[in-house]
């Protein structure tokens, strides 16, 4: 529940960040000065929100893969990775801008953060190809269950022929 609603705020967050950049193109006077401070503004609400609700969101997300035991500890370990490392450079970036080392800081951390979004979102799509495949193949088993269950057999009516020829002999000799 808390990692969408993490997920979902970052999406406003980013969308009032954008606000920043797309007002400059609406500005009847438009001067490079204004640009840039525009771009600032969009860049420290990104940075906000990447810190503070993006990282956490996928924290919360490799915490929920590791409750379920079917997800791999180098796909939820990584995804972790990640978020802490969105929260540690994104926090520092609103902190402490010019800090010398940030830049590399950030060149180091970049790749757990590409690696851990991307190793999430191949385990999910292969993971939503094999259960859409499961899904189909238990809806074709349930299907051909289904029309056996419905079809008569071909021996069911000859079994009703010959228990009703044998009722008739056994009441033609009680009848006696």
């Amino acid at each position: 529940y808390y990692s969408g609603l993490f997920r979902l705020l970052y999406t406003i967050v980013l969308g009032i960040a954008l606000c920043f950049l797309i007002s400059y193109f609406f500005q009847s006077e438009t001067h490079a000065a204004d640009f840039w401070i525009n771009m600032k503004r969009f860049h420290w609400v990104w940075n906000l929100g990447l810190g503070f609700l993006f990282g956490p969101h996928l924290i919360l997300t490799a915490l929920l893969m590791r409750a379920y035991k079917i997800v791999p500890f180098g796909v939820w370990g990584l995804t972790a990775l990640a978020g802490c490392s969105y929260v540690l450079v994104h926090i520092l970036k609103i902190l402490v801008p010019t800090w010398p080392l940030l830049e590399t800081v950030e060149m180091i951390l970049m790749i757990p953060m590409a690696l851990g979004e991307l190793l999430i979102a191949i385990w999910f799509l292969v993971l939503s190809n094999l259960l859409f495949l499961l899904l189909v193949l238990e809806l074709r088993n349930f299907l051909i269950l289904r029309k056996k269950k419905s079809k008569p057999s071909k021996n069911a009516g000859k079994h009703t022929k010959m228990h009703a020829r044998k009722s008739a002999r056994i009441n033609s000799f009680n009848l006696h």
